[in-house]
């Protein structure tokens, strides 16, 4: 058995740029002193590989290479394996940790030492905003009042757990797993492809409990070379997102009820919007168009909500198209 308490688990495959981001803000967490840890990063076949890429990391990061490509998502459940520590903190190689992020959910691990994984609020963050959007930022931050030590939320083992993981839309980045309970279980499937995250958290919520610390503690880096944007111009993305929806559905089992399916397809709607930007900036508006279709089909409510709304402006008009580009 391994002494190490807590893993930092990276399935890579090339990028070095953005892997050694998110070695720096790994390594530069308030590592608590009655913590045994490591980093590993898992390289997919890279060429150069990425132990080379990254010298600068050599003796503080553990560098791991599988001897045949796997591809996503399988890379992600060997990296897993691969893990030495009792609970396992599976990092995409283009996101970032705060400080507080290691701290925080050692303190959880030590109150909840039986739960299936914990987990945080994730923020985006461009990985080049113009002036303009750090001002609004700024302002937007001004305005909003938070608390400065929220309360972790338990949520039971079974339907309770399955159910906040499948509504709140937990991503894979903010989650502590315990790594005996994740190799219990089969890993990401491969037949769903990149988004396959709902589906596996539910089903982990199905062994144990998880624990939700209400604070943006990781931040998802939105880039150019980002794998999701290349999915969301993909006109059979939200037809294979609806999927992932629906089989986390049948992983709740009996216990799934109609307001679960609402959310579940509420959630699909709300990436339509997503979607359809993405599309728009691109040039395709028509598919933009059609992604918003989809949404009114899959939640007819959606369209009363004001980012809809929004959403369908933006894409119908170019000058608002270059001022949101502009202040986001």
């Amino acid at each position: 058995m391994s002494d190490i308490d807590y893993s930092v688990a990276i399935p890579a495959y090339g990028r070095a740029d953005l892997v050694s981001a998110t070695l720096t803000c790994a390594l530069a967490q308030r590592w608590p002193p009655d913590m045994k840890w490591e980093i590993v990063v898992n390289d997919d076949g890279s060429a150069p590989p990425l132990a080379d890429a990254l010298q600068a990391f050599k003796g503080r990061v553990r560098f791991e290479h599988n001897s045949v490509r796997q591809g996503w998502p399988e890379n992600w459940n060997v990296t897993l394996r691969k893990a030495r520590g009792t609970w396992v903190h599976m990092l995409h190689c283009d996101d970032l940790v705060e400080p507080e992020f290691a701290p925080t959910m050692w303190n959880l691990i030590k109150a909840y030492p039986e739960a299936a994984y914990l987990h945080s609020e994730l923020c985006v963050q461009r990985d080049a905003q113009p002036m303009a959007a750090r001002f609004c930022q700024w302002l937007r931050a001004r305005g909003r009042s938070e608390q400065t030590d929220p309360q972790p939320k338990v949520f039971r083992k079974g339907e309770e757990a399955a159910r906040h993981a499948l509504t709140q839309g937990i991503r894979i980045p903010t989650i502590v797993v315990r790594r005996e309970i994740a190799c219990s279980i089969p890993g990401m499937r491969a037949e769903l492809l990149s988004p396959a995250d709902e589906e596996y958290v539910v089903r982990l919520a199905q062994e144990g409990d998880v624990v939700f610390v209400p604070r943006s503690l990781c931040r998802y880096l939105r880039h150019r070379g980002q794998y999701s944007l290349k999915s969301w111009l993909d006109r059979s993305f939200l037809q294979e997102y609806l999927r992932v929806q629906e089989e986390a559905l049948k992983a709740m089992g009996p216990q799934a009820t109609v307001a679960d399916q609402e959310a579940a397809y509420r959630r699909v709607a709300n990436a339509a919007c997503t979607v359809a930007l993405a599309r728009a900036f691109a040039g395709h508006k028509q598919d933009a168009a059609e992604a918003l279709d989809e949404a009114i089909r899959l939640s007819p409510a959606i369209q009363n909500a004001r980012s809809f709304r929004r959403t369908k402006q933006i894409v119908n008009n170019a000058l608002l198209r270059y001022v949101y580009r502009w202040l986001s």
